[in-house]
């Protein structure tokens, strides 16, 4: 067992390592080399501080100006649908984004859809030259459906009682060139059709036709869903 003067030799040399450690740290403390270090240190901390603070209000920024393109989705003018749309990629996560799209993308078919049964050419052109021209997701989806699906071009709707006359017409048509058909319809008219192409060419045919007299100014196109069955020719 140590004695009490073993023990108070042991406290001494422990009290003079302890003080020794102390001056060794306050003699580096006060170095300029450790001065210049710590302050690099603390600059950087700074920094990073600085730089998460300028992410979050760049965060901040980018959703105001998503919630702000809300009202531009659904503005019924399909240019400024279009437009916000391809912006919202930028702005938004890429799950958030195709969801958007896709509601941008059935909103503006139906749209066209609608338009198109109500003979409403100036409508259904308006949608897809804006989505032809601006692009972006919905854009190019509503434009690639517009390139896959096919359009019959209507010049004229006869009563089945003048079956014959719808007959002559189709005729007179093909001798021009054109690729006439008439179709029995839901409607309870014969429709006399110029051609069955994609929605760009076949408005394009539409417009040829009546700057050459043979179509009238309200033909219009129909993906000819309510057709029911071809009476010319057989």
């Amino acid at each position: 067992m140590q004695t009490l003067d073993e023990l108070s030799k042991k406290v001494d040399r422990l009290e003079r390592q302890q003080h020794g450690s102390i001056h060794f740290f306050f003699q580096y403390l006060v170095s300029p080399l450790l001065l210049l270090i710590i302050g690099f240190i603390l600059n950087q901390n700074v920094e990073q501080a600085k730089q998460s603070f300028q992410n979050l209000e760049l965060e901040v920024k980018r959703i105001e100006a998503a919630q702000s393109l809300l009202n531009e989705l659904f503005s019924d003018i399909p240019e400024r649908a279009f437009i916000a749309d391809r912006l919202m990629t930028k702005l938004v996560d890429e799950g958030l984004s195709k969801e958007i799209s896709s509601i941008i993308t059935q909103y503006y078919s139906q749209r066209f859809k609608n338009d198109l049964s109500m003979n409403d050419m100036a409508g259904v052109e308006k949608i897809a030259a804006a989505a032809k021209a601006i692009g972006g997701p919905a854009a190019e989806s509503i434009t690639k459906h517009l390139q896959m699906q096919r359009y019959y071009v209507i010049v004229a709707s006869i009563k089945p009682i003048n079956e014959r006359d719808a007959i002559i017409k189709a005729k007179t048509l093909r001798e021009k060139g054109y690729d006439s058909e008439i179709y029995y319809s839901t409607s309870d008219y014969l429709a006399v059709t110029i051609g069955n192409q994609s929605f760009s060419k076949a408005n394009t045919l539409r417009k040829k036709a009546f700057d050459n007299g043979d179509a009238p100014s309200d033909s219009y196109l129909t993906t000819g869903v309510t057709f029911t069955e071809r009476l010319y020719p057989r």
